[in-house]
C-alpha cells in the first residue's frame, strides 16, 4: 500500500506514488566490461601466446549476464530497510496543529504569518480546505530575488500553487520519509489521511528523531 501521494495542482486529484525513490539505472555486466576494461595489478606486463589463444576462446563463449544484471537490479528496488533502523512512524512526531493559508491570500500575509508563528513551511489550501501547495522560507526568498521589481503584497500566493505537492501517511516510516524527502530535496512534506489534511512533518523533525536514537561516543 502506497505510503506517499502526489497532489495535482488545482484539480483535486490525488494519486499514490508509483516509486517513492529514484532507482540507479545499472548498464548490464556486459556493457560495463565494455565500458570499463579491467587491469589485474598482479598480472606481469608480458605477452604469452598460448595464453592469449586460451582467453580469446574463453572470452568467445562467455554470454551476457543481462538476466543477472536484471535480477539484481530488482532486488535492489526491494530491498527492505533495516530492522536496526526502524525509528517510528510519522503519526508519533508530525505536529497536528497545521498553519494554512487560502491560496487567494498574498505573499505579504504569508510572510507575516510565518514570522508570527517561527515557522518555515506554510500549507496552502483552497476554499474547501484541500491541499494545493506548500511555500518554505527557502522557496518565498528565492522567489523574490528572482522578482526584485514585484512586492509581496501584489503577489498571490496561488503563484506557488504551480507544482505537485508530495504528501505522505500517518504510518509511513520516519526511515523512508527520510530518504523520500531527501531524493526529493524536501524541507517540510503535509501529512494527510484519506486525503484530508491531517499534520505536517518537517527535516527539522526528523534530523531530531534521528540524532536522539543514535547513540554517541562521549570519550570521542
Amino acid at each position: 500500500m502506497p505510503v506517499f501521494f502526489v497532489h495535482e495542482p488545482g484539480r483535486g486529484i490525488v494519486t499514490p506514488l508509483d516509486r517513492k525513490f529514484k532507482i540507479r539505472d545499472i548498464p548490464p555486466t556486459s556493457e560495463l566490461e565494455e565500458i570499463t576494461p579491467i587491469h589485474p595489478r598482479n598480472q606481469p606486463d608480458t605477452y604469452h601466446p598460448q595464453q592469449a589463444d586460451k582467453d580469446q576462446a574463453k572470452e568467445s563463449r562467455r554470454e551476457p549476464s543481462t538476466q543477472h544484471s536484471a535480477d539484481a537490479r530488482k532486488a535492489y528496488a526491494e530491498m527492505e530497510t533495516p530492522d536496526r533502523l526502524r525509528l517510528g512512524t510519522v503519526n508519533q512526531f508530525m505536529s497536528h496543529s497545521v498553519i494554512t493559508i487560502d491560496r487567494n491570500a498574498y505573499l505579504d500575509e504569508a510572510w507575516a504569518l510565518m514570522e508570527r508563528n517561527s515557522i518555515r513551511h506554510l500549507v496552502i489550501i483552497d476554499n474547501t480546505g484541500q491541499l494545493c501547495g506548500l511555500l518554505s522560507e527557502k522557496k518565498l526568498l528565492s522567489y523574490l530575488m528572482q522578482h526584485p521589481g514585484r512586492y509581496p503584497d501584489a503577489i498571490p500566493v496561488n503563484d506557488f500553487c504551480e507544482e505537485q505537492v508530495l504528501s505522505t501517511g500517518m504510518e509511513t516510516d520516519i526511515v523512508e520519509l527520510a530518504q523520500a524527502m531527501m531524493e526529493h530535496d524536501l524541507g517540510g512534506i503535509p501529512v494527510t489521511d484519506q486525503g484530508a489534511l491531517t499534520g505536517i512533518i518537517t527535516r527539522s523533525d526528523v534530523m531530531k528523531i534521528i540524532l536522539r536514537s543514535t547513540p554517541f561516543d562521549t570519550r570521542a
